[in-house]
């Protein structure tokens, strides 16, 4: 404690103390030239401010350590050295993580899925019987309606023999109806539909060596069971081929 004008003032009220250093030594200066033009302090007065010094001191000290905490969180590296910013990611980046189909959850009420689309990415032959054209496919869910559409360019090695297009998919399907819409020239086109799989009447005859059109579409109502909708072709004489183009294509709409 140091005596000041008969009142005892504790030292860190005056310059070289702990603590609040610098604003004990600004009061203490203020007192003494108040008190060298003859100003007094009461004793009650000197008891409160020593009182409420003390205070101000343990407040300080008490967030200086907090103070310390919040400037080295500020200057420290708040992500992975390694992060990338936002402007620098690509379309190409993003794209290669939306892959595959959504299963966990479905968007009951609007207008559908689709439309997906497939291609052929090469020519396909098909002898025999009908065989699927690689390419033209799609993943259908069980208890689910599609619409679907494929456009398919073929021709036979023999200028006599005909062709015949159907789909394929899922066993035991509620409903499947669809039509085959066959080009016999540049005069007109076959038209067949058909209400189970695997099913179509041939046309007689098409050009060797020309790219003639095919069309098919359809609803498929799904039962029990999902699976994979196809297009498929056969010749109308199992002793010939069929050759299906690269670059057909299919539609796939749904689930509804």
């Amino acid at each position: 404690m140091v005596n000041w004008h008969g009142a005892n003032l504790p030292s860190t009220m005056v310059a070289g103390g702990s603590g609040s250093t610098a604003m004990s030594t600004g009061v203490t200066n203020a007192l003494s030239t108040k008190a060298s033009v003859g100003h007094t302090h009461p004793q009650s007065v000197i008891t409160n401010l020593e009182s409420t010094l003390a205070a101000l001191s343990v407040s300080i000290a008490g967030r200086e350590s907090s103070n310390a905490n919040i400037q080295a969180h500020i200057a420290s590296a708040h992500a992975p050295s390694n992060a990338q910013a936002n402007a620098d990611i690509t379309k190409a980046e993003i794209e290669a993580k939306l892959t595959g189909e959504l299963t966990s959850h479905s968007h009951a009420g609007g207008p559908g899925g689709g439309p997906t689309l497939v291609k052929t990415a090469a020519g396909v032959t098909i002898a025999s019987t009908f065989s699927d054209i690689t390419g033209l496919s799609f993943a259908v869910s069980s208890a689910s309606v599609y619409y679907f559409e494929f456009f398919v360019t073929w021709n036979v090695t023999v200028s006599t023999n005909g062709v015949k297009f159907a789909v394929t998919g899922p066993a035991s399907p509620t409903r499947v109806n669809y039509q085959i819409d066959i080009s016999t020239g540049v005069a007109g086109s076959l038209v067949r539909s058909a209400r189970v799989y695997d099913t179509c009447v041939a046309i007689a005859a098409a050009g060797s060596s020309l790219s003639m059109p095919a069309w098919i579409g359809g609803t498929l109502i799904t039962g029990g069971n999902g699976g994979t909708l196809m297009a498929r072709a056969a010749p109308r004489v199992t002793t010939t081929n069929v050759m299906v183009s690269s670059g057909c294509v299919g539609v796939l709409y749904g689930p509804f």
